[in-house]
């Protein structure tokens, strides 16, 4: 999970990861970024979506088994995959405005920002946030992992 966390939150975006001919132009418009940054960020989320759908099943099994502790454990990190989704949303429609959303609150961009890219040292609110759910799952699972 983390590495796939960290993919779709990698602050470099790679030329492959644009849609073809993108690069070439002399010149982008707010909608070609836009959609450029979709593309990039929608084909990322592809893959946290597939496995949060796993994730959930698992985790369905793992109440059934273990008691509804992991229920609310799994709640916080589904909590921050959500704020993940919203803040890549914002950014891609950022985008297609030109700059123009974010412009007005400075802040807000700056939390969007700080949620859709991976921070060097990982010790931003929302890295924190994300290694504290997922630890949190481990830790309650590991001794049940133990004794099958």
């Amino acid at each position: 999970m983390r590495d796939i966390l960290d993919a779709c939150r990698n602050p470099w975006i790679r030329p492959q990861e644009l849609p073809k001919g993108y690069l070439e132009a002399t010149s982008q418009s707010a909608q070609q970024r836009g959609e450029a940054m979709a593309h990039v960020y929608w084909n990322r989320w592809d893959k946290l979506y597939q496995f949060t759908q796993e994730f959930d099943s698992a985790s369905l099994e793992a109440e059934a088994l273990w008691g509804s502790e992991i229920e609310e454990l799994s709640m916080n990190l589904r909590k921050c995959v959500s704020q993940l989704r919203a803040s890549i949303e914002a950014f891609i429609r950022n985008e297609y405005s030109g700059g123009e959303d974010f412009r007005a609150d400075k802040d807000y961009a700056n939390e969007v920002k700080a949620k859709i890219n991976l921070s060097t040292d990982g010790k931003d609110e929302f890295s924190v946030a994300l290694r504290n759910a997922i630890q949190g799952i481990e830790t309650h699972v590991r001794p049940h992992l133990a004794r099958s």
